[in-house]
This record gives C-alpha cells, structure tokens and sequence, in this order.
C-alpha cells in the first residue's frame, strides 16, 4: 500500500485494506451448491473405483457409469457432465435411470435350496448343474417376464432363485450415498496414448524443477524407452508431450544415447526408460 501510494498517491486504496464484501444473496444458488454436493461424492466414489484396479487420476478411463437412486443425482450429472467428466478423467459419463441395471455387468443365478430340493428331489443335483451354466441374464428376464424359466425339462419359479450382478475384470463399482459408480478401466490405444504420455510429462516436468528452470524456458529432451510397444505409444503422442514440457526438441527411441544436464533413470508402470533435460 505504501510502496504504491509514494508512486501514485491517486492509486486505488489495496484490497486488503477494504472491508469484507457483503454476500449478494440474489448470486447464491442453492439447487448448484446441492448438485456439487452430489457430483463430489460420484467423484469421490470414482476415486475409490479406481484404487481397487490400481488405475491413477492420471489415465484417463473408457467410460465412468452412474446408477442413480433419484433422479437428484441424474439432474446433477446432466447439468454438470463436463465439471464430472474432468473431475474423474473420464472420456464418457453413462447415466443411468433410477433402478436400472447396467446392460454390461453380467447376472449370476443362485440356487434356492429349500425351494429346489423339495421341487426336483433326487433330480436336483443335475438342475443345479445346469443351472450354473445357463445364462442368469436370460432366466431373470423369463422370470420378470412370464414368471417362470425352462431349463430343458425342469421348470424353474421366481422363488427358487435369486440373482446377484457380476463385475467384469476391467470395471470396478463404488458406491455413494444415492446410488453406485461403475468405472470401466478397459485399456483401448488412445488411452494408452494419453497415458503413457501423461506419465513421460510429469517426469519431464519434474526433472525441470530439478534443474530450477522458468516456466517459459524451452528445453531440449531425450527420452529412451526400451519397451517397443510403448515406445510407439508414446511416439503417436510426441506432439503434446512437447507442447506440455516446452521442448524445442524431443527426441523419442529405443537403446539411444542419452545425455544432458539432468539424465535419470525412470520406472514406468513396470517399463524402464532413461530422459535427459537439457537447458537451451
């Protein structure tokens, strides 16, 4: 305040010498603040979906589903898909109705024993075999549909099975307080891309604060990575590499010299790779 007022006694008085602003209260959005609340906790639930396939923030994923229990929490999604989308780094959001099931988790039939046993007697062995290789897909949709499933000669009623969803290898689900998160983790090329290269910046990134350098200062980068097929991945993402790390050159291979002013080794999801940073 001082330093400025010596230069420019008409200078305006500091912010921080001013009172607090009273709060506008025709600006507060109540229903936006409770649909934050909701997209926090789908983010958070996405978080966790995540940890338990061991996949980081930083890759993207395929797709991220939302089975909401009210339609508050679809209202939120809708108005707030991109806020969700890169909050959890996903290239789609599914948004589901209230009740309904995801079409790609798949369904597990399970016996009832008290009802099968007395139904088929010395034949329930042999249904319960049959039973563990039949579509649970296809028995819940006959049941909810005519109230009972044929399994070859043996008629089956809603009170002799139960159902239960299974999770395919690549999704994990989560839960929040009005509904579940289903993050498909599926590893398609483009994400792979996006991955890897995400991985190879932040280290460049971090070699560049090692080497004190100014946020606009250009470097020079060499990066050998010895896994072949990764090498290519990161190769079809060099362009954006550059851009992020401000590298006038990068040079990108496998069993390359590498030298600089900053060379290390690096461990990358379990691929070996060598950089350099060099100042210009």
């Amino acid at each position: 305040q001082n330093l400025v007022r010596n230069v420019d006694p008409e200078a305006p008085e500091s912010v921080h010498m001013c009172d607090r602003a009273a709060p506008k209260e025709e600006f507060i959005d109540t229903e936006l603040e409770k649909q934050m609340n909701i997209i926090r906790e789908i983010v958070e639930a996405s978080s966790n979906a995540r940890q338990k396939l061991k996949r980081k923030l930083r890759w993207p994923v395929k797709k991220i589903v939302v089975a909401p229990k009210n339609e508050d929490v679809g209202a939120a999604v809708r108005n707030l898909e991109e806020v969700l989308k890169e909050q959890t780094n996903a290239k789609e959001i599914v948004l589901l109705a209230p009740g309904e099931s995801w079409n790609e988790l798949g369904v597990e039939a399970l016996p009832v024993h008290a009802a099968l046993g007395p139904a088929f007697k010395k034949e329930a062995g042999r249904v319960l075999a049959e039973l563990k290789n039949t579509d649970g897909k296809a028995i819940r949709k006959a049941i909810a549909e005519n109230g009972s499933f044929e399994l070859k000669e043996w008629t089956l009623t809603a009170d002799m099975v139960t159902f239960r969803d299974t999770i395919p290898q690549a999704i994990a689900q989560a839960g929040f307080s009005a509904g579940d998160v289903y993050v498909d983790t599926e590893l398609t090329h483009e994400i792979e891309c996006e991955g890897y290269a995400r991985e190879v910046i932040r280290r460049l990134q971090d070699m560049r604060k090692e080497l004190d350098l100014l946020v606009e200062e250009e470097i020079n980068a060499i990066v050998e990575i010895r896994d072949k097929r990764v090498l290519e991945l990161v190769s079809d993402s060099k362009d954006f590499i550059s851009g992020e790390v401000r590298a006038k050159s990068l040079v990108l291979g496998s069993g390359i010299e590498v030298e600089g002013n900053l060379v290390k080794d690096w461990d990358v999801e379990d691929v070996k790779m060598k950089m350099a940073v060099s100042r210009l």
